[in-house]
């Protein structure tokens, strides 16, 4: 095996930067095509897929794509407290991901309240009873709902970033280099 010389690492880092942007749109419109009832929230995911593209190291040449913290869930799902949603596993979570409590998280709450407040979702009150605390409420009740039943899988990053889409990019370059080579994919998931 021979060393790359820095224009087999430009052209590298081109064909990877081509691949990634196709890419990133693939996992965008698997992502919004997989969606069950016009659900939009996954639509603030879709936006949050951003490619920092490709760049010449010391160590080869990296590509970076940055999503939203919960993509992980919505990719593979999350096995329901009362029933078997379909889970998903992969390399990096071979156990799947399962609600154990129908307890409801600072975080998850907040994150439904926010979607109730963003989609302008009309908050019902009781006589005496205001608006931010029927908004808790209907938020809480909501969490618990998913919580029950689970997120079934999207898997629009797993379809995209798999042995068929690294042997996509394999023969990409192996047209742009002329010769027949090996990648080695590295990934870092960052919490």
């Amino acid at each position: 095996m021979s060393a790359l010389t820095q224009e087999m690492m430009q052209i590298t880092a081109n064909v990877l930067q081509e691949w990634g942007m196709e890419a990133t749109a693939e996992m965008q419109k698997l992502l919004l095509a997989r969606v069950k009832r016009g659900n939009k929230t996954d639509n603030l995911l879709a936006r949050s897929i951003i490619f920092d593209g490709s760049k010449v190291t010391t160590q080869g040449t990296t590509a970076i794509w940055n999503l939203n913290d919960y993509w992980v869930y919505v990719d593979l799902g999350v096995k329901g407290v009362q029933n078997k949603s379909k889970t998903y596993t992969s390399v990096d979570a071979p156990a799947g991901f399962k609600f154990k409590t129908l307890g409801v998280g600072f975080k998850m709450l907040h994150a439904f309240t926010d979607y109730i407040a963003r989609k302008g979702i009309k908050v019902i009150t009781e006589p005496g009873e205001r608006v931010i605390e029927a908004q808790f409420s209907m938020a809480h009740a909501m969490a618990k709902a998913v919580k029950k039943k689970g997120l079934d899988g999207t898997r629009f990053y797993s379809d995209v970033f798999n042995e068929k889409g690294f042997k996509r990019l394999t023969d990409k370059l192996e047209k742009a280099l002329g010769q027949e080579i090996e990648i080695k994919i590295i990934a870092d998931f960052k919490n």
